[in-house]
């Protein structure tokens, strides 16, 4: 019976791999312009707002513009031909992290709701903890991120040139990680080719499979460690 609970567990895990779509997450702390970006990457009108939001968007190709709203999620279907012509959904995540709570698994069953990240930075706060700890978890399991800077309006020229090279500077041993130097508080929908352009480069250096056994292989090794951790405790109990 512990078998097939933990059998019946790791395919739940999993499940969200089955996507036929490559599925482009956009991550980042709590009202760091996540809404922002997708909406000048998609030409689309997501609401903003100055709030934290615990609403996880999903953004797909359909030739209406139709919504539908869940608990805790959106389902938007967007008639931008960008999404249908590359075969990807876009998905807004919105999870808060707290790096002395979260365990593995935690941060796992974020990730895996992706192929391709991108990260939106706040330039105010560029890299504190949480960040370097989210970039470097998915630097581990080699997934491409595209990184994009926010709230840049509130800094000068100089300051901006700062950031961008502190930046790029704690960022150097990613070489998944590709930095986006476009100042996003100017970003609309006139710089949605540009954006599509830039994302659609990251796609081309992406293999869907390697990224989705990376996450098959961590959920099959909790599996193995929780089914031994189970038949640990049963023979225990027996010889007790």
């Amino acid at each position: 019976m512990v078998s097939v609970n933990v059998y019946e567990e790791y395919q739940t895990f999993v499940s969200a791999l089955d996507s036929e779509k490559i599925r482009i997450g956009v991550l980042g702390q709590e009202n760091s312009g996540k809404t922002t970006f997708i909406n000048a990457l998609l030409e689309i009108s997501i609401p903003t707002s100055n709030l934290p939001s615990s609403i996880n968007y999903v953004i797909s190709y359909g030739e209406e513009n139709v919504e539908t709203k869940g608990d805790k999620s959106v389902i938007i279907q967007s008639n931008n031909l960008w999404l249908k012509e590359k075969n990807v959904n876009v998905l807004e995540i919105n999870k808060e992290i707290i790096l002395d709570k979260i365990s593995q698994v935690d941060l796992c069953n974020i990730f895996v709701n992706c192929d391709v990240c991108i990260y939106v930075l706040s330039a105010q706060a560029a890299l504190n903890r949480t960040d370097m700890f989210i970039l470097k978890n998915f630097s581990e399991i080699g997934m491409p991120i595209f990184l994009v800077l926010s709230r840049t309006e509130l800094l000068s020229e100089d300051d901006y040139s700062q950031v961008l090279s502190f930046v790029k500077d704690n960022l150097k041993g990613f070489s998944n990680v590709q930095i986006c130097e476009m100042r996003i508080s100017l970003l609309t929908k006139h710089h949605s080719k540009e954006l599509q352009t830039s994302v659609a480069n990251l796609l081309s250096k992406t293999d869907v499979a390697i990224t989705r056994s990376s996450f098959k292989d961590f959920y099959f090794g909790y599996a193995l460690s929780k089914l031994y951790s189970k038949c640990q405790e049963k023979i225990s109990t027996q010889r007790s």
